[in-house]
């Protein structure tokens, strides 16, 4: 949304669309980013969720796939805190959460 914000922004000032762009590229590059993190997080769930495999090989894959999620969140917790959608106390149980993967893997 933010980069969204910004693109508009810039065009809506009368900038050129190129000049907006890369006045836009840090939030564009942001935005691409926690896509990617969604996109790999989404595969790696349906691949756990939907391949044929024994339940052992599967709960590792579970929490490595949780692992996975929760380190990125960990990485990228300013923005879930600016954003509004965490908590100081979330990031906390994150933290957590993540130490508690790690012991157990």
């Amino acid at each position: 949304m933010e980069a969204a914000r910004k693109f508009q922004g810039e065009m809506s000032a009368g900038k050129p669309q190129h000049r907006a762009w890369n006045n836009s590229h840090v939030y564009l590059l942001l935005a691409a980013s926690a896509h990617c993190e969604y996109y790999i997080a989404k595969a790696f769930i349906k691949t756990v969720v939907e391949t044929d495999m024994p339940s052992s090989v599967r709960s590792v894959l579970k929490s490595l796939c949780q692992l996975y999620a929760l380190y990125g969140i960990q990485e990228n917790a300013g923005d879930f805190l600016k954003d509004g959608y965490f908590s100081g106390e979330h990031v906390t149980m994150v933290t957590t959460h993540v130490v508690s993967l790690l012991a157990t893997l």
